[in-house]
């Protein structure tokens, strides 16, 4: 028999005393709050593998009740981020399907993925948009990609979302200056037309339009920051922006030069942000049975998981590109190595820090403290 003096933790507990109504919304605004990170970041004085905040999700470990009351509904809000592609199907794809369809939001790096495919010995560069095709069972609300600086490789990345993207409502796409829309055009190999960008957003409203239906909501619109130093994400440091063709001037050479507007060093060193609508009630699943379209991976890769892809088909050069730059693509394509460890800190889930800055929110934490699992946080271990 308890002591008269004993007491109930639980109906002492503040929380737990709260209608259960107000606890869920409490819930709900806590892990939309919450980001966990994930992948290696390159950073000027070298390569830091990222970790979530420590105790990201402690409140699951805090009792029974509020593990069985919380359940699984906290994959609906928190914000999954990722510094690369690579990094994402690493941790996504190792889930349970059930699992990966009730995450909701999900951030990303844009850099291309380069692969061997089983079929030929000369590696390929797979845009974003086909590798997103491997976790068909994503069903998310937003999307926010940090694409390259690289201006042609960047606006190539988005274009391929827009035209293909699929498993997103809302598309978020990140660029940490304006030369996605100022490059001149670009020369192809092999005799194919040179790569030009069109005056946006209206040339992908445009494809949307024609994907979701001229009648749908669906819409694109542009964003820069006001000054070199704001933030795209802020409504209070951006403005929407739109290219207009000039009518004295002849469509057909819009993009063949650069534009000069957004490429002189101040200009182009303001953000810019592009916000995709799907249409309502448009199906965003991805097709999960072939045949496949080339150049789909899943065309060659003949039912292998991503562990076997990732296993066979990327080549690990030398280390040898430093502070983010010289060949262009995901640090899958290096030569993997452990990293330092530093748990990510924020003061809002929508911060960004591109490679090249050092802000005060991250920071180096020792090997003996990492006492934050990943794995087991993400399994939700009471």
């Amino acid at each position: 028999m308890a002591p008269a003096h004993a007491t109930n933790p639980q109906a002492e507990s503040r929380l737990l005393r709260l209608p259960r109504e107000l606890r869920d919304e409490i819930y709900a605004w806590l892990f939309s709050s919450t980001r966990l990170s994930s992948g290696t970041k390159s950073f000027r004085w070298g390569k830091r593998r990222m970790k979530p905040a420590p105790n990201s999700l402690a409140l699951l470990r805090t009792c029974r009740q509020i593990n069985h009351e919380v359940g699984h509904t906290w994959l609906r809000h928190v914000l999954f981020s990722f510094e690369c592609p690579e990094a994402m199907l690493d941790k996504l794809s190792a889930l349970p399907p059930e699992t990966v369809s009730q995450i909701r939001h999900v951030r990303t790096g844009g850099m291309p993925l380069v692969l061997k495919p089983t079929f030929d010995e000369y590696d390929h560069i797979y845009e974003l948009v086909w590798v997103l095709k491997l976790l068909p069972q994503l069903r998310l609300d937003t999307l926010t990609v940090l694409g390259p600086a690289y201006g042609d490789i960047a606006y190539e990345t988005l274009e391929g979302l827009v035209r293909k993207g699929n498993g997103w409502k809302v598309l978020r796409y990140v660029v940490p200056n304006s030369t996605m829309l100022g490059f001149a055009e670009i020369a192809r190999f092999r005799n194919e037309p040179p790569y030009r960008r069109g005056p946006q957003p209206g040339a992908w409203q445009s494809v949307l339009s024609g994907r979701d239906g001229d009648e749908s909501d669906a819409s694109v619109k542009v964003y820069r920051a006001v000054q070199p130093e704001s933030s795209a994400l802020n409504p209070k440091e951006c403005c929407l922006f739109e290219q207009r063709i000039d009518p004295l001037d002849r469509s057909d050479k819009f993009g063949v030069k650069e534009d000069v507007g957004l490429m002189t060093p101040g200009e182009k060193r303001k953000e810019l942000l592009v916000v995709v609508k799907r249409g309502h009630g448009v199906e965003i699943a991805e097709k999960d049975t072939p045949p496949y379209a080339s150049p789909e991976i899943r065309e060659w890769a003949s039912g292998m998981s991503w562990a076997e892809i990732s296993h066979r088909c990327i080549y690990y050069l030398q280390d040898e590109v430093e502070n983010g730059e010289g060949f262009p693509y995901c640090l899958s394509y290096f030569k993997r190595q452990d990293h330092e460890v530093m748990f990510d800190k924020y003061s809002h889930v929508d911060e960004i820090e591109w490679g090249w800055q050092r802000k005060p929110h991250i920071r180096q934490i020792e090997p003996d403290l990492l006492l934050h699992i990943f794995g087991n946080e993400l399994h939700g271990v009471p």
